[in-house]
């Protein structure tokens, strides 16, 4: 019996469907006791959600205080953009759009789990890698941001992880596109949080350090 129910909630997939589930159902019922016409505006009014409301109006990537003070570096741009283009389908404050964006979070979130899952089994097998995607699936804070609020969170944990996963990964290519694609991928990862920089130098050091003491021969492909 044991053995039945560990294969049955061990497998990747059903780790992912539960952990969407799970935001889905406290996603439900925050909208079914918050005003619908305040879930439409007030979570778009920080600095993400009042640059994408500039980009939405044509106004370019600026205006992060609500006040029109023109073009801004205050944060970086992925994040701001994927609100602009929300804004821009479903509506500039509306509850429609409020939903896409904590749709889009939400899928974000429970997407974490994959790069937890595969980083964990490098690491130390099945058992460790469902045991450290099913601690993202349940962890109280990955479940409430993901609707409690429209910041990058969600994003930068998935990017987080997925470059924790590529780093691990790296550490035994010496094929030069496997380095280049991470140079691509921080790229991106930097684009949606600079603050994820901090795990770079450590992340980079290690990788250089386990392929240098390796000994395998490099490739040019």
């Amino acid at each position: 019996m044991a053995f039945r129910l560990r294969t049955v909630v061990t497998p990747l997939p059903f780790i992912v469907v539960a952990a969407l589930g799970i935001r889905l159902a406290f996603a439900w019922d925050y909208q079914a006791h918050t005003p619908h016409r305040g879930l439409a505006a007030v979570p778009f009014l920080f600095e993400s959600g009042n640059i994408a409301y500039s980009l939405a109006r044509g106004h370019g990537f600026g205006s992060p205080l609500r006040i029109d003070t023109g073009p801004t570096a205050w944060m970086t741009p992925l994040y701001p953009l994927l609100l602009s283009g929300i804004m821009r389908v479903f509506g500039i404050y509306t509850f429609q759009s409020w939903v896409a964006a904590v749709s889009m979070n939400i899928c974000f979130s429970s997407l974490a789990c994959v790069p937890l899952y595969f980083a964990g089994k490098r690491v130390g097998g099945s058992g460790l890698a469902a045991g450290a995607a099913w601690l993202w699936a349940i962890f109280p804070n990955a479940i409430l941001l993901s609707f409690q609020s429209l910041w990058d969170t969600s994003l930068s944990a998935l990017l987080g992880a997925t470059a924790l996963w590529a780093t691990l990964q790296l550490a035994d290519s010496k094929r030069r596109r496997d380095w280049i694609a991470y140079g691509f991928l921080w790229g991106g990862i930097l684009m949606a949080n600079a603050a994820v920089l901090s795990l770079l130098p450590p992340l980079l050091g290690w990788a250089v350090y386990r392929n240098w003491k390796s000994g395998l021969p490099y490739v040019r492909n």
